[in-house]
């Protein structure tokens, strides 16, 4: 606390002679490793050519393609297909990716061509095998590579349709201004007529186009149905010799069988007659050496007279 009449004390000068003459050096952050990936990386554009350049597929890159981003440390086209084949999910649909194309259809063959497509933001195509598709590039996407790609190629496509634009229009107005325009009234009276005729004429075309066009399809579904009957009738008349055939077959079959069972008839007949034959010709043998095979009355009388055995009782009952 200072008093009245007492002078304070300079606080400047205590403050600057309390503080150092040179500045102290401010710290800065350092760079990270992940700053430095985000640095030096490569951006990719990729589409799968089995999909096409900016169309949409299920399951697949949707919209605008799929952003591949490459580390620092991916320096060679084998990392590049591997981190490819990493983001773009291609395990999951059996695919492998195998070959970069721009969208022009040139092969992309070294990594320095690979670093020049992606600072031209160029679309990058994966092949997985199969040969480029250029039906499915669009005509933008391919118009801006060939004027050197990225947001210039954009520009310089725009620049060259409006100068293209331009000048249709100027070359428009100059025909206008020839035919009369604006100096003579009956030079609209006669464009008007004109353009009538024309629109007529295009209309008489287009329905004679129509025409001919349903003469030829009339004339393609007769051939068809004309087609399909001689097909149905030789379809018909084989099902037909098939049938007549299987019946045919058949029939010389059945008398096959009957044939076999006759021969096996008469077989068996013949083997049973001769089987009555062998017993009687047995049986005469057998009477011829007995005697006739009678008995004289005294061996009857005799057989007759002996007394009927007794009945023998079993084992068990002794």
């Amino acid at each position: 606390m200072f008093y009245h009449g007492e002078s304070s004390p300079d606080v400047g000068a205590s403050v600057m002679a309390a503080s150092p003459t040179k500045k102290s050096a401010r710290r800065r952050c350092a760079t990270t490793r992940s700053a430095q990936l985000r640095a030096g990386g490569i951006r990719l554009n990729c589409y799968l050519n089995c999909d096409g350049v900016g169309v949409g597929h299920l399951g697949g890159p949707q919209g605008h393609g799929t952003i591949v981003r490459l580390p620092v440390g991916c320096d060679t086209l084998e990392e590049v297909l591997i981190k490819t084949q990493q983001q773009l999910s291609l395990d999951s649909r059996m695919l492998y990716a195998s070959e970069l194309w721009k969208v022009d259809g040139t092969p992309i063959q070294t990594y320095k061509q690979l670093a020049q497509a992606a600072e031209e933001d160029a679309p990058v195509v994966v092949g997985c095998g199969e040969p480029f598709d250029g039906t499915r590039v669009p005509q933008d996407l391919l118009e801006f590579s060939r004027e050197g790609g990225g947001r210039q190629g954009q520009q310089r496509v725009h620049k060259t349709l409006r100068e293209r634009r331009t000048a249709a229009l100027k070359e428009k107005a100059e025909r206008v201004r020839v035919s009369g325009h604006g100096v003579n009234s009956e030079a609209v009276t006669i464009a008007r007529t004109i353009n009538i005729e024309q629109n007529r004429e295009h209309v008489n075309e287009m329905r004679h186009k129509y025409m001919e066009s349903l003469l030829i399809r009339a004339a393609q579904q007769e051939s068809l149905m004309s087609s399909v009957k001689s097909n149905s009738e030789i379809h018909r008349m084989e099902a037909q010799e098939s049938k007549a055939r299987l019946e045919e077959s058949r029939q010389i079959r059945m008398q096959e069988l009957a044939a076999q069972r006759r021969l096996a008839k008469e077989e068996f007949s013949q083997k049973r007659q001769e089987a009555l034959d062998n017993a009687k010709a047995q049986a005469a043998k057998v009477r011829s050496t007995t005697g006739g095979g009678k008995r004289s009355p005294s061996q009857r009388r005799a057989k007759s007279a002996r007394p009927p055995r007794a009945a023998q009782p079993p084992a068990w009952v002794s």
